[in-house]
């Protein structure tokens, strides 16, 4: 509150939201066309079960290890 750039926020925050969900779905579709293409269909639900638990997992561990780098940090 208070700060200069405060009303800023009201713009950029919820365009900084968009761009980083946009990227992620991106990932997500290039992914998924790579195992398509290239992953025998008989292994097509297998790989991608295994990359949808192993992101799933990563984001995970993501989120739970920010309070402790940013005691680390700090």
């Amino acid at each position: 509150p208070g700060h200069p750039l405060a009303p800023a926020a009201l713009v950029t925050a919820p365009l900084g939201g968009f761009i980083a969900l946009f990227g992620d779905g991106v990932i997500y579709v290039m992914v998924c066309r790579f195992i398509d293409e290239r992953v025998p269909k008989a292994y097509s639900t297998a790989a991608l079960s295994t990359w949808l638990f192993t992101s799933d997992l990563g984001s995970n561990v993501g989120a739970n290890a920010i309070a402790s780098l940013r005691d680390w940090v700090a």
